[in-house]
């Protein structure tokens, strides 16, 4: 009787504990009831930031007019891309609604899956439009190199996203 009383007692405690998990683990809200999480995209977007402006300006030796006005082009191209993306991910979330409803409905999966073409058109034109900027800028050397530091960046980002230099959700300070 003992040994059944301690064992329910004990699956108890784990069942409490599994449940309450989801909350202690949960991230407190930032000041401004988003949570840790955007402070911590807002803090590597600034790093990417100052590291495009580096290369422009130290590595690339680009004065800093031109260099300020390659920046604002490019981020005025990220922004493009930002409001497409947003667009193509709730088209996908009505796309999957169609399907998890078994949704007959051919109009609205083809205007939707047309919708998703005809982004695609638009992110390559604006990906040739960004390229076509930075071949008027820079010299194809200059191109190259900030090819190459880009893809490099972009790879440290993705490592300490994933949290392979430092903890999940924080790193080490200097990055």
């Amino acid at each position: 009787m003992k040994r059944t009383t301690s064992k329910m007692l004990g699956l108890a405690l784990v069942a409490l504990g599994l449940a309450a998990a989801p909350f202690v683990m949960a991230e407190p809200p930032a000041a401004d009831g988003k949570g840790q999480r955007a402070e911590f995209k807002k803090q590597r977007k600034a790093m990417f930031k100052a590291k495009r402006g580096e290369l422009l300006r130290k590595e690339l030796g680009i004065a800093d007019g031109k260099a300020t006005q390659i920046e604002t082009t490019l981020d005025s191209y990220r922004k493009q891309m930002r409001g497409i993306k947003k667009q193509n991910r709730q088209l996908m979330k009505k796309v999957k609604a169609l399907l998890a409803e078994d949704s007959n409905d051919n109009q609205a999966y083809e205007y939707n899956l047309r919708a998703l073409k005809y982004n695609k058109v638009q992110v390559d034109k604006i990906k040739q439009a960004r390229q076509d900027f930075l071949s008027k800028q820079l010299t194809p050397k200059q191109q190259a190199i900030m090819m190459m530091k880009h893809k490099q960046m972009r790879k440290q980002m993705k490592r300490f996203k994933r949290g392979k230099m430092g903890r999940r959700g924080g790193g080490p300070a200097g990055f």
